[in-house]
This record gives C-alpha cells, sequence and structure tokens, in this order.
C-alpha cells in the first residue's frame, strides 16, 4: 500500500522535486515546495495533491511561481496597469518612502510612495521604512526590512503587517540570532490609534478611492501595524488614505505585487491563504526628501 502510494504521489508530480530550475533560499517551505514544483505536469487521473490543499493557482499547465510575471492563476499577467493617481506634489509631504521588494530572491521591484501630511498613520509608515517605531523607550524598533512583514496578496489589495512575530524574526535576522533576548519587546498599538486624518485627500463616504494609494482601516494600523496598496478602486468608507505611489513604474511594481502566486483562499493550511508561494520580503526600505 506504502508503495501505490508513493507511486501516485510521484505521478501527480507532488514529489517532482528534482525538476525545480532553481533551488535553495526558494525552499523556505512545504507550502513554496508544493507550489513551485509544478510546472506543465498533467494530472491524467484528475488528482491534484496541490489542489487538495488549497495550491490550486493554474491546474496542470501552470507557469513557474518564481518566474516573472507568472500570476496567481498560473498564467502570464497580462491585465492593464492602472494610471498612477494624479495628486499634485504640493499635496504630499517633504519626506517620502522608497520601497524594494525581492520576489523569490531573484527579482527586484521599487516602488515610491509620497505621504499624505498630517496623517498620524503617515508618520508611522516612515517610521517604519526607517526602523525607528517604538510605541516607547522600553520597546523594540518596528521595521518592514529583514522579513519584518507579513504579506497577503489579492488581485484588488497588497497588505502587509508588521506583526509582532514577524518583528522578532526581524530582529533575530538583523542581528543573526538564533534566540530572541529576554528584553525584546515588540511594538503593537490599540485599534483606534494614529487615525487622525487632516489631508485633503480624503473624499466623501460615497465617492471611490482610485488604484496606487497607500491605505490603513478606517481604525488605524492597529496591533498588527498593517498598510495596504490599493490595486484597484475601493470604497473610500473602507479606509484612510495615507500616501499615493509617485510614478507608473511604482504603478507597474504593484500590479506585479498583486499578481504573484499565492495560495488559495479554501486552504486547509490554517491561516496560509493569501499569502505568497513564493519567498517575498522588503529587501530595502528608506524614506527620501521629495
Amino acid at each position: 500500500f506504502v508503495v501505490v502510494f508513493m507511486l501516485l504521489l510521484g505521478r501527480c508530480g507532488a514529489l517532482n522535486v528534482l525538476n525545480r530550475r532553481d533551488f535553495g533560499p526558494l525552499l523556505a517551505s512545504a507550502v513554496q515546495s508544493r507550489g513551485q514544483r509544478a510546472v506543465g505536469t498533467p494530472n491524467s487521473d484528475g488528482l491534484d495533491i496541490d489542489a487538495k490543499l488549497g495550491i490550486a493557482w493554474g491546474g496542470a499547465k501552470r507557469c513557474d511561481a518564481a518566474e516573472a510575471d507568472c500570476s496567481t492563476n498560473g498564467g502570464i499577467y497580462q491585465g492593464e496597469i492602472a494610471t498612477v493617481p494624479n495628486i499634485a506634489k504640493t499635496e504630499f509631504d517633504e519626506k517620502a518612502v522608497r520601497l524594494t521588494a525581492l520576489i523569490a530572491n531573484k527579482e527586484s521591484i521599487t516602488l515610491h510612495i509620497g505621504l499624505f501630511p498630517g496623517v498620524e498613520a503617515g508618520q508611522v509608515f516612515a517610521q517604519l521604512a526607517d526602523r525607528s517605531f517604538a510605541m516607547g523607550p522600553e520597546l523594540t524598533p518596528a521595521g518592514l526590512t529583514y522579513g519584518g512583514v507579513e504579506f497577503c496578496l489579492r488581485p484588488s489589495i497588497v497588505s502587509f503587517a508588521a506583526t509582532p512575530t514577524a518583528q522578532e524574526l526581524a530582529f533575530r535576522r538583523k542581528y543573526e540570532l538564533r534566540t530572541t533576548p529576554d528584553d525584546f519587546i515588540a511594538s503593537q498599538p490599540r485599534s483606534g490609534d494614529f487615525v487622525s486624518n487632516k489631508s485633503t485627500i480624503n473624499p466623501a463616504n460615497n465617492d471611490m478611492l482610485p488604484a496606487g494609494l497607500l491605505v490603513v482601516s478606517r481604525s488605524g494600523p492597529g496591533p498588527r501595524l498593517e498598510f495596504s496598496f490599493l490595486a484597484q478602486p475601493a470604497a473610500a468608507n473602507k479606509y484612510i488614505p495615507v500616501g499615493s505611489l509617485l510614478d507608473q513604474e511604482s504603478m507597474r511594481s504593484l500590479a506585479r505585487l498583486a499578481a504573484i502566486p499565492v495560495v488559495a483562499d479554501r486552504a486547509a493550511l490554517g491561516g496560509k491563504a493569501c499569502k505568497p508561494i513564493v519567498k517575498l520580503l522588503f529587501s530595502n526600505a528608506e524614506t527620501y526628501s521629495l
């Protein structure tokens, strides 16, 4: 029985590890391994182990998740790229943020973000970019780099959160520690903190926010320190605008992030839905004068 079962799995491609074109860091988790290995392997008996685990993204002829432009439906991304929001430079604060995302350890993309003045959540975002955000002197400053955020990618919105768990892992990676020091304390704002919005970019509740905006929920970044880029227009009554992408190349980068293959919503892998299959992190984050 064991031999038959192993042969069946091999036929489905679930054990076809040696056919990967890239090894090493791409094998960071079991979810990534299953997602990356199946490239054009037909399942004549209709059984797809990946699909049973909620990682169906294109079926038998899906592209390699680690390749540029491979989208979450298993095909090459061919969608239209939204136009950068038409916002005058005078509407932004003097401080902007540059983010560099590294996809599958080999593809870098950059996003330039202008921040709206008078928005407390925007100040938090800038501090995270500089790895200087802390709720008090006894807390460890949080940042966006060193794998310090958890991603949730959808075609309509790209979200990332500097959760306490992510902050802890990032701290250990930054200082090359095996264990977390006893004095490490993650910063966790309460729901409702940092929600003041004095920006002129504040549409009425029945308006739509354009793609390309950086937003937080109406209750602020919250304990997860969560921010999102709108990849598609969204109802203004759901979000507080924090900033905006500044150029068309950044919009192209956002479209790339929104199309990265992810674990399906129906995944039976608790809490993994919308997580990228390939390794994704912010390799660099910094503020600069606009």
